[in-house]
């Protein structure tokens, strides 16, 4: 989606619908076309209420205000603890000013296992 309209990251939440309905195994595809419903209304939900695609959380576009960008927090050991969790970003907001705390490595995970789903 991110590669068809990579101008309109709102429709790229219609890469779930896309993907549990052309799997090659139809085993891994919806049971039922209630399912089916179900999901896509969730997928509209998300994109009237503005949450962003996973894709661009891994870009580092906040999640809150949706201009700035997320950046290494460095009083990050004073709201997350010292030592700060491993394998956990710790990361601001460059606008609003919002603090993250994000596993990196388990939502690039997530991205590739949308992408090579199909």
């Amino acid at each position: 989606m991110n590669t068809i309209f990579p101008d309109a990251p709102r429709l790229w939440h219609l890469q779930q619908a896309f993907l549990y309905t052309i799997r090659q195994d139809p085993a891994n595809r919806w049971k039922t076309a209630q399912s089916a419903l179900r999901a896509t209304a969730r997928i509209e939900e998300l994109v009237a209420a503005g949450y962003p695609p996973l894709r661009q959380l891994y870009q580092k576009m906040c999640p809150i205000c949706g201009v700035g960008t997320l950046r290494d927090f460095d009083g990050s050991h004073m709201v997350f603890g010292n030592p700060g969790l491993r394998g956990i970003a710790k990361l601001q907001c460059t606008v609003c000013g919002y603090c993250f705390p994000v596993n990196l490595s388990r939502l690039q995970e997530s991205i590739k296992e949308m992408e090579s789903a199909n």
